[in-house]
């Protein structure tokens, strides 16, 4: 039973302190839990069930800590390993009819052992009395004969006996003086079984006199079905179970695997065929033929694992939705780079930052409000020197605004001796700029990758040759956005073993575990076909953009002005002349006349006003205080009024206006 195991059904506790635990590991079968069905436990922080029939594979087992029941009241309490206390052994009545049956009962861990017989004890022409005590010291063998090495106690002194096995009588144990630690308890599954007194502790944990039985409590490591980790059992725990070690020598244990621990895996370990055993309901980062493929009880081929550089990219496509594409650094095309456009001096700055270098021609006419700052025209060219901050005079206040300065080139500007116009842009200044290209160069995405600054526009000059229909010399400009190195496997389809993609393990959840499935000839054969170019969703580029584009400042607003009353201007309302001025037909045509109502339905039954608007009082011509003249734009030219006298003849147009609406107010009026 201790190497073995056994074929009946036995608690886990009955179990684990049966075996030797060197012989693990070893495979059990649960027969029973609490429930009839299935047991639900929670086991070290993770909830496990233990079905009727799942088979479970115990690797290894430790003591934790001490089990004791008093015998009397059937309580229990648990020791910890380091306990102090010492234990005291209650003699059993039991009697033992030879002296091979006692010391196989005892064991030897229990020596020395006190004994007596009621009987009198013959052997080799000796003779021991009934109700002496003997001191059991060791088994051991002579003259080719097991005999147990005793001590006899008289008033000569201490006598040694080597009394046979098969000797017979009526033997006893006798109380001894004798303590155990708990230690030695637990070591020791003979004084498992035995009854106990607790002789020194701690104060109230229980009665001297309560007698105890104490077991080991284990803790143990073992594996079962479509666990990722091995779960801990403590042996308390209420289950019957069977070992079936024999009859499951070649039972495999799944064990599931995320894709982060399948690339832990060693190198040695791949190509190897993985079955899907469950993959995540939303897989809406990519748009590849071959994810739809990859489902629940599908297998396929992981090749090997690897960081691949990959170049997140954008469609630049005008008024068609944006299309977003990873570029592996297998992709075999080349590149020739087109001017990027930029709206405002702060996305100038943002790319000088990261382009040496920089020119741009200007493509929008751009004037400034400030009298410090210069307008830009269209078709200036701009050479991007440095950042800075500048003074600049706000309303009286000086204020200290982040410039970009650098040099203008107009068109007419022919002299080749004339240094260029330094000039300085404020960053919130918004305008309209090209960059302009020095080379037509032709690019591989490794030359990218290591020589340009990111972000940068493209257009696909050669197309990759190892692709059919390169999607991305469909497009006319591309933009290369970020750059990243990710964890990778490379894998392909059962149906397709040649034809390898990449797997980023950082944006595919999915659950697999390694299959004994053989490996197709075809994924065995070099060189194999890559897919260098992966579409990806919307949700993946605004996921990843996230992750690595850094908390940059806002783009800066333009400095606000000193509020003062004095400042403030707003335009003089219009003035009504002189009511004394106005012809009398005119005055007639008041809003303040009253007029009969007007039904609804009638184009003309707008509802007169009771009085006239207030009329606000003229200003003062001669203002204190006047916004100063844009220099960039002509002033209006004056114009002289004229005074026209206003007379009472009816020859002008007042008098043909008066007479129709009183005649249409008329011909309303008999509706």
């Amino acid at each position: 039973m201790a190497g073995t195991g056994s074929t009946a059904v036995q608690s886990l506790q009955e179990y684990i302190t049966s075996i030797d635990i060197g012989s693990l590991p070893r495979i059990v079968q649960i027969c029973s839990g609490v429930y009839f069905q299935g047991s639900v436990y929670e086991l070290s922080g993770n909830e496990v069930c233990l079905s009727t029939g799942d088979l479970v594979k115990i690797i290894s087992a430790e003591i934790i800590k001490a089990s004791c029941q008093d015998v009397n009241t059937n309580e229990t309490f648990e020791l910890p390993l380091d306990f102090k206390g010492s234990f005291k052994l209650i003699p059993d009545m039991y009697p033992y009819s030879t002296v091979e049956e006692m010391i196989s009962m005892i064991g030897e861990l229990e020596m020395p052992f006190y004994f007596t017989s009621k009987v009198d004890i013959h052997f080799q022409g000796l003779v021991i009395r009934s109700g002496e005590v003997l001191e059991l010291l060791s088994a051991q063998m002579d003259t080719n004969e097991k005999c147990a090495s005793c001590i006899l106690r008289d008033e000569q002194g201490e006598v040694p006996l080597y009394i046979p096995f098969w000797c017979h009588g009526e033997f006893y144990q006798v109380v001894s003086t004798e303590t155990y630690t708990l230690q030695k308890i637990l070591k020791a599954p003979k004084l498992c079984s035995r009854r106990m007194n607790m002789v020194a502790g701690e104060k109230g944990i229980c009665s001297s006199q309560a007698s105890l039985l104490i077991s080991p409590v284990y803790e143990i490591h073992a594996i079962m079905q479509f666990r990722k980790n091995s779960v801990k059992i403590p042996s308390n725990l209420e289950v019957d179970l069977i070992d079936v070690t024999e009859q499951c020598q070649d039972v495999t244990f799944i064990t599931p695997l995320n894709l982060k621990e399948v690339f832990s895996q060693p190198d040695d370990g791949f190509p190897a065929v993985c079955e899907i055993l469950e993959t995540s309901e939303h897989q809406n980062h990519f748009k590849c033929t071959w994810l739809p493929k990859l489902k629940k009880g599908h297998s396929f081929i992981i090749h090997k694992k690897l960081h691949c550089q990959m170049i997140l990219t954008t469609t630049v496509s005008g008024k068609k939705p944006k299309r977003y594409f990873l570029i592996w650094d297998s992709y075999g095309g080349r590149f020739r780079m087109r001017p990027r456009e930029f709206t405002t001096v702060h996305d100038l700055s943002v790319a000088a930052s990261r382009t040496r270098n920089l020119k741009v021609n200007v493509s929008k006419y751009c004037e400034s409000i400030e009298e410090d700052l210069p307008s830009l025209s269209i078709g200036d060219q701009l050479e991007v020197l440095y950042q800075t901050e500048m003074q600049m005079n706000y309303d009286g206040a000086l204020q200290v605004v982040d410039v970009l300065v650098c040099n203008r080139i107009t068109d007419v500007d022919d002299d080749d001796d004339e240094l260029p116009e330094q000039i300085s842009l404020p960053m919130y200044l918004d305008g309209g700029f090209v960059e302009k290209l020095s080379n037509n160069k032709k690019y591989t995405i490794l030359d990218i990758s290591k020589k340009v600054i990111l972000p940068v526009d493209v257009k696909v000059a050669v197309r990759d040759p190892s692709v059919e229909d390169d999607i991305l010399g469909n497009f006319l400009t591309l933009r290369l956005e970020e750059i990243a190195t990710e964890p990778v496997l490379l894998a392909s389809l059962m149906e397709m073993p040649d034809y390898c993609f990449t797997i980023p393990i950082n944006w595919i959840e999915m659950s697999v575990f390694f299959s004994k499935e053989p490996l197709p000839q075809q994924a065995q054969e070099l060189p194999l076909r890559h897919e260098s170019v992966s579409e990806v969703t919307d949700n993946f580029y605004f996921d990843f953009r996230k992750s690595t584009i850094l908390d940059l400042p806002p783009p800066p607003r333009p400095p606000k002005r000193q509020k003062s009353s004095k400042k403030n201007y707003s335009p003089p309302a219009p003035s009504c002349p002189p009511m004394d001025d106005i012809p009398p037909r005119v005055c007639r045509l008041s809003i303040s006349e009253e007029k009969p109502m007007q039904r609804s339905t009638s184009p003309l039954s707008r509802s007169p006003l009771d009085s006239p608007p207030e009329i606000l009082p003229r200003k003062s011509l001669a203002q204190p205080d006047t916004a100063k003249p844009n220099e960039y734009v002509k002033s209006p030219k004056k114009t002289k009024k004229k005074t026209e006298g206003h007379s009472d003849d009816s020859d002008h147009d007042y008098e043909s206006i008066d007479d129709t609406i009183r005649k249409l107010q008329e011909s309303v009026s008999f509706y």
